[in-house]
């Protein structure tokens, strides 16, 4: 009897779905053999790189409906599997989807389709509540600290966005969330310093004005 299978990979949980009219222990076995043989087709590629034993094969659909059946079902199975319908990805499955993409470099292509897709986004009031309540007491490791400033280093905002954020009003309630957020917030000592080394220059600078319009006055003064 045949059926309607998929492969799960489970080390970074991708799905390989596919049909036959015999058993699945014999699909299984036909997998294996192609595999070894040095088939390039993608799903045996992946089995070489993981290993055979980390695929997870279930039966989706099984009966007797033939093989014109099988066929309109493993279509729709594809479908169903490639829009996330009907499968929840487990945390651990998540999990693992991120692990085998850390440090994965992107291409210039790749990071400008990104950012195409991301301008076109129009995140909702509820979500962006969402993501201020999910950042709210977060603290970052020193390590991450210096890899921010470092991607930071050399950025300047262009004109247009310096505009925007000079006439940016700032509402009272956003004021109230910066204010509890800095309550209790210690500053580090390079912090310290650079608030110290600002505030020197601008009593430096307000008393240089002073003298200047001191000097002027006396010199109006004298010319009368």
């Amino acid at each position: 009897m045949g059926c309607v299978y998929q492969a799960e990979n489970t080390v970074n949980g991708k799905l390989y779905i596919g049909k036959t009219t015999g058993s699945l222990k014999n699909r299984i076995t036909s997998h294996h053999s192609l595999m070894r043989n040095g088939s390039n087709y993608y799903f045996y590629q992946a089995m070489r790189k993981h290993g055979k034993d980390n695929f997870k094969w279930t039966v989706l659909f099984q009966g007797g409906e033939g093989q014109t059946g099988y066929h309109h079902t493993e279509e729709a199975k594809i479908k169903i599997g490639r829009a996330g319908i009907g499968r929840q990805k487990t945390a651990e499955g998540r999990e693992r989807i991120r692990q085998s993409k850390l440090g994965v470099p992107l291409s210039k292509e790749h990071r400008e389709k990104l950012k195409k897709a991301r301008a076109k986004r129009v995140i909702s009031n509820e979500t962006r509540e969402k993501l201020r309540l999910a950042g709210m007491g977060r603290v970052f490791s020193e390590e991450t600290i210096a890899k921010m400033k470092k991607s930071r280093e050399g950025y300047k905002h262009s004109s247009e966005t310096i505009a925007k954020l000079i006439g940016h009003p700032v509402s009272q309630q956003s004021r109230e969330r910066i204010r509890v957020a800095r309550t209790g917030a210690k500053s580090s000592s390079h912090t310290k310093q650079k608030i110290s080394e600002s505030i020197k220059k601008h009593w430096i600078l307000r008393k240089l004005r002073m003298e200047a319009d001191k000097n002027e006055s006396r010199f109006v003064g004298i010319a009368c």
